[in-house]
C-alpha cells in the first residue's frame, strides 16, 4: 500500500489559558485538549465521516456551518514546520517570543514524535503509548525553581499539583491511541470525494494545507464517562513540551 510521506516530528504551538478566553484550554502540563472538550458540541460532529471533518476543520469559511464545526473540532492541528507551530501560537505576529521557563511561559510548543506510528491508509496513520509522567515531572521541576523565590510560594504549591499527575501516570495502564492525518496527502488521495462533499472546502484545505504543513490528530480513546471519542490526548512519551516562550519587552 502506498501511504503516502510519514513525518516523524509534528509541531504545535499553543498558549497559556486566561481568565478572559471564552474556551478554556487544556493546562500544557496535562496534555493536549481538543477544542470539542469544550462543553461538548457532539451534535456538531456526530455520525460525519472523518474526510468530512478533516475539510470542515482546515477549510470552513468564516460564518458557515463549517466554521462552528471548527470551532468545536476533535481534531488537533500540527504542523511540520517549528517556525510556523510558533506563529500559531502568538498569533498577532506583532510580537517577538523569547524563550523562557516554564512558570514564566506565555506560550509553548510541542513535539510529537510520530516515527512509531502504523499506517492505516494514505496519509492516514494510528499511533499506540501508554501514558509517561516524564514530561510532567520536568515542568513541576521549573515550578519548584519559582517557588523558592521569595513571594511566589504559590508556584511550588503548583509543582506539587504537577507531580501529583506525574506520579498518576504511570499507573494509567491503559492502551491509548491517535490517529495521525496528513492533510494533503489524505486529501488529495481522495480528492473526488472529497469535491463531492464540497469543492470550496476541498479547494480550501488543499491550499492551507500546503501553505501550512498541516497535520491532524485525534484520540482514539473512549470517553470515560460518556459516548463517544474522548477529547484529550494524555501526556506519554511521543508528546513533549520543547519550549516555553514570553514575548519580548523590546
Amino acid at each position: 500500500m502506498n501511504t503516502g510521506r510519514h513525518v516523524v516530528e509534528l509541531y504545535r504551538g499553543d498558549s497559556r489559558p486566561t481568565p478572559r478566553q471564552k474556551r478554556a484550554r487544556t493546562h500544557p502540563e496535562r496534555g493536549l485538549g481538543a477544542k470539542f472538550g469544550d462543553k461538548g458540541h457532539s451534535k456538531l460532529i456526530t455520525s460525519k465521516p472523518l474526510l468530512q471533518l478533516v475539510l470542515e476543520h482546515v477549510g470552513y469559511e468564516a460564518g458557515t456551518p463549517s466554521e462552528a464545526v471548527s470551532k468545536r473540532s476533535p481534531l488537533i492541528s500540527f504542523t511540520e514546520s517549528r517556525e510556523i507551530a510558533l506563529g500559531f501560537a502568538e498569533r498577532s505576529g506583532k510580537k517577538s517570543l523569547v524563550p523562557c521557563e516554564y512558570h514564566e511561559g506565555e506560550f509553548f510548543l510541542w513535539r510529537l514524535e510520530t516515527g512509531a506510528a502504523r499506517p492505516v491508509g494514505v496519509g492516514h496513520y494510528v499511533l499506540h503509548f501508554e501514558a509517561d509522567g516524564a514530561d510532567l515531572a520536568r515542568v513541576a521541576r521549573s515550578q519548584l525553581r519559582e517557588g523558592m523565590i521569595p513571594g511566589r510560594e504559590g508556584h511550588a504549591d503548583a509543582a506539587l499539583a504537577t507531580l501529583a499527575e506525574a506520579r498518576y501516570a504511570p499507573e494509567d495502564d491503559a492502551r491509548h491511541a491517535v490517529e495521525l492525518i496528513d492533510v494533503l496527502a489524505f486529501v488529495e488521495s481522495r480528492l473526488e470525494q472529497a469535491k463531492a462533499v464540497d469543492s470550496l472546502l476541498c479547494e480550501n484545505t488543499l491550499r492551507r494545507a500546503r501553505r501550512d504543513a498541516e497535520w491532524l490528530v485525534r484520540s482514539l480513546d473512549s470517553m470515560v464517562d460518556g459516548p463517544g471519542l474522548a477529547s484529550r490526548i494524555p501526556p506519554n512519551p511521543y508528546l513533549t513540551r520543547v519550549g516555553s516562550f514570553r514575548r519580548s519587552s523590546g
